[in-house]
């Protein structure tokens, strides 16, 4: 070890406080990234918004919370204090028992409310030992390597046939994906690792943000990674939000010279058309009324509508998650003449004030609010770009998005 004069310490100096405090600074330094790095893949891979996790080929989902309940150990055992001092732990602590209470309000024993207590206390814990930029820069490294392999695939199965030699699995709903596992192809359109393309599309919409508002310089390897894949997902919803977060950013950003965000307005508008273009028919397939696909316009507008309808039915308490399928089902047939299967549902807003009523809805709704200021700019836009996100899939039981919740509930200037 060197002192600041760039001399080697003796023995002595070696074992004194100053160099006791820095070495074990650094070592602590070093544990942490490796610990952001372990349990962020964790949260991204092994998760009920991936293909393997949730295919019926390999039955996986049961895995998922047995990582949970071992991460959520290892975090009890590290440092079982570490929450206690913080202001959002009375928050949690008592959402989590509201949840519980829902569960015999209802007389509903669906492991959703334990999963859910189980969720939201392993990512207070992880919000306490990692800052919010450290676990955003470990995100955006590790999406970008599986954006990245997607893409290649992509492109290989346009030109050489493999599509056929390659595994298949068949996810919840019947669809069938080809896949190497680290990167899959559904029906012509790039999901990564994740069960559709519209989950994939939020995960890089939020990949998008950090490089655009919450990094000092931007990564634009990354970030043309992360556009081609939003293109190759054909994900509408992840297009627009991604194309209002670029825009926002370029038409608001000071450091730019002007002629310099001429140039720039031009071309992403040129890309804007050329894409739209390119997305045609997925495109005019989501917005025309009455589609069956999934994804299509009625069903993305009955995940807003009818939960509401639902929500004000039942305002306090919500319906509960295993009467919320039936309800669903109800509502649509009132509406729709036809009863809609729940995983049809599309919104992860709505769907918690419908299921678990106003007080869990509020507390989701103000955690992503508050998130939205760590990114560093304005809170409002960001606001409105996640829950635009957020309200294209069901992602109820989404590490990531329970995640943002509670980075935002917890947020001080410290965990930035």
């Amino acid at each position: 070890m060197r002192n600041h004069t760039g001399n080697t310490l003796s023995r002595f100096d070696q074992n004194s406080p100053i160099a006791l405090k820095t070495y074990n600074v650094d070592k602590l330094f070093n544990s942490q990234n490796r610990l952001t790095s372990i349990a962020t893949f964790l949260f991204i891979f092994v998760t009920n918004d991936t293909i393997l996790f949730t295919t019926r080929t390999l039955n996986l989902n049961n895995m998922i919370y047995f990582v949970y309940i071992c991460m959520l150990i290892y975090f009890l055992h590290s440092n079982p204090r570490i929450i206690l001092k913080d202001k959002g732990f009375s928050l949690i602590i008592l959402i989590s028992i509201w949840l519980l209470f829902l569960m015999l309000v209802h007389n509903d024993f669906h492991l959703g409310y334990i999963s859910r207590v189980i969720i939201l206390l392993l990512m207070l814990y992880f919000s306490k030992r990692i800052p919010f930029k450290l676990f955003c820069e470990s995100f955006s490294k590790i999406l970008f390597f599986f954006a990245f392999v997607s893409i290649i695939l992509f492109f290989i199965v346009q030109f050489i046939p493999l599509i056929d030699l390659l595994p298949r699995f068949t996810n919840e709903n019947g669809v069938q994906y080809t896949t190497i596992y680290i990167a899959s192809i559904m029906l012509g359109r790039n999901t990564s690792i994740f069960r559709e393309p519209g989950v994939f599309g939020i995960y890089l919409t939020v990949a998008i943000l950090i490089e655009l508002y919450l990094n000092n310089e931007i990564n634009y390897k990354r970030l043309i990674v992360f556009f081609f894949a939003v293109f190759t997902s054909y994900s509408t919803a992840a297009f627009i939000t991604s194309l209002i977060a670029v825009s926002f950013y370029l038409f608001s950003h000071q450091n730019y010279k002007s002629y310099m965000r001429s140039i720039s307005k031009i071309f992403f508008i040129v890309i804007f058309f050329i894409a739209f273009k390119y997305l045609g028919d997925s495109f005019q397939n989501k917005i025309s009324y009455g589609t069956d696909i999934i994804g299509g316009y009625t069903a993305r507008v009955s995940s807003v509508i009818v939960p509401i309808e639902i929500f004000l039915d039942k305002p306090f308490f919500g319906s509960g998650i295993s009467q919320f399928a039936t309800d669903w089902a109800s509502y649509t047939y009132h509406t729709y003449g036809i009863p809609f299967n729940v995983g049809l549902f599309t919104n992860s807003i709505t769907i918690i004030f419908a299921s678990l009523g106003i007080v869990v809805g509020i507390f989701y709704l103000f955690g992503i609010y508050k998130v939205s200021k760590m990114f560093g700019f304005s809170r409002l836009v960001i606001f409105l770009i996640l829950l635009l996100s957020f309200s294209n899939e069901n992602l109820l039981y989404s590490p990531l998005y329970n995640l943002l919740v509670v980075y935002g509930i917890t947020s001080t200037a410290k965990n930035y």
